[in-house]
């Protein structure tokens, strides 16, 4: 439906250690369209992986074992899967053949999330794969593992097993029944209850300046929450959960999946920021200290084998004002110069003449440019 935003195949991944029941989730997943043999393993090759995603278009993909994806592979297989098609080929007459297309849901377990997995190569994952594969913490208690609640039965472990026999016996009847409701829906309806239900989600998590990654991640969580409300006792009947129970379900791993990503910002943000602030407090002994431009006198016992500027401390902020050359040399060199500036900017934190230019400053009599940052020492980084 053209009203949906393009949010593309994304993977959700629960993670956490053996023996906490993501297997079990991933079975009851599984068994609202078929039986055990519904979940796929990860440890095929990345051409074979392209049949079965093909295979399972417009339904659910169910892959368990993130680790044994091989690490090299990992990041192409993720991007692969989240831009919907395979890869291009040619027929032995030369001529291009079509390419596998599909368009999933993919639910994933593995005891490391994709970031782990991908640093196992000594790299690191970027806001792209992290999109396209969401990492979720399964285990909510260390008590209960995935579960919160037990039903009655003594332990997690017996809910478990409980859930897996139901699971093998009852499988395949409610994503049919699901289907064929839904398919006699009047697609403005739809519209509706998916606006509706978006609404709800960014109402709730005020995520109206929430960044672009979180707002895809939020796109497809309204989906989720307009499904389940479709599906619910008030309407198709498919689960006995009433739309309150669904939708408090869905907020709480939506709430925890932004505490895990450390807020409504993007990732890379975040990172880039810690980062600069970081580098500049593990290299303050490189920084001549300063009050009013003017910079302080050092004793004989302390010597600056590289000066990176000067630093001066304010009551709730410290000033660093860095020489051109070293921030752009030293502090970008992990990151994109273009790419700090404009984060930091954005933060308030670059201290910038009207046209952008870093402002000029006057130390040890000299007037120079200074790449000026400000760091607030009262309410930290958001």
């Amino acid at each position: 439906m053209k009203f949906f935003p393009t949010i593309g195949t994304t993977v959700i991944n629960l993670t956490g250690k053996s023996s906490i029941g993501k297997t079990t989730a991933l079975r009851v997943a599984a068994s609202l369209w078929g039986n055990n043999k519904f979940i796929k393993q990860w440890r095929v090759t990345d051409n074979a992986l392209e049949g079965v995603a093909s295979y399972h278009n417009d339904s659910l993909l169910i892959l368990d074992e993130l680790s044994q994806i091989d690490a090299k592979k990992a990041r192409d297989i993720i991007y692969m899967l989240g831009n919907e098609q395979g890869k291009g080929r040619m027929r032995s007459d030369a001529t291009l053949r079509e390419s596998k297309r599909w368009r999933i849901s993919i639910l994933s377990s593995g005891e490391v999330g994709i970031a782990d997995k991908i640093e196992e190569e000594g790299k690191k994952a970027k806001g792209g794969i992290l999109v396209r594969c969401i990492d979720i913490d399964a285990q909510v208690s260390e008590e209960f593992g995935i579960f919160n609640i037990l039903h009655n039965f003594p332990s997690g472990a017996e809910f478990s097993n409980y859930l897996k026999v139901q699971a093998t016996e009852y499988h395949g009847v409610a994503a049919e029944a699901f289907v064929e409701h839904l398919s006699k829906e009047d697609p403005e309806t739809i519209k509706k209850l998916y606006d509706d239900a978006r609404q709800r989600l960014f109402k709730e998590f005020e995520l109206q300046d929430a960044d672009c990654q979180t707002l895809r991640i939020a796109e497809m969580f309204a989906l989720y929450l307009m499904a389940g409300f479709l599906a619910s006792a008030d309407r198709y009947g498919v689960f006995t959960h009433n739309p309150e129970g669904i939708e408090s379900a869905i907020f709480a791993v939506f709430k925890r999946l932004l505490e895990d990503r450390g807020g409504k910002k993007s990732c890379e943000e975040q990172e880039i920021v810690q980062y600069i602030i970081d580098f500049l407090m593990q290299h303050e002994a490189s920084f001549k200290k300063s009050q009013n431009g003017i910079s302080e006198i050092l004793p004989e016992t302390r010597v600056i084998l590289k000066c990176f500027g000067y630093v001066e401390k304010r009551l709730n902020e410290v000033i660093y004002y860095v020489f051109p050359t070293v921030f752009k040399e030293d502090i970008c060199k992990k990151y994109s110069f273009k790419t700090v500036r404009k984060i930091l900017s954005k933060k308030d934190m670059l201290d910038t003449d009207k046209d952008g230019k870093d402002k000029k400053a006057i130390f040890d009599g000299k007037r120079a440019r200074m790449t000026t940052i400000i760091v607030n020492t009262k309410d930290g980084v958001d």
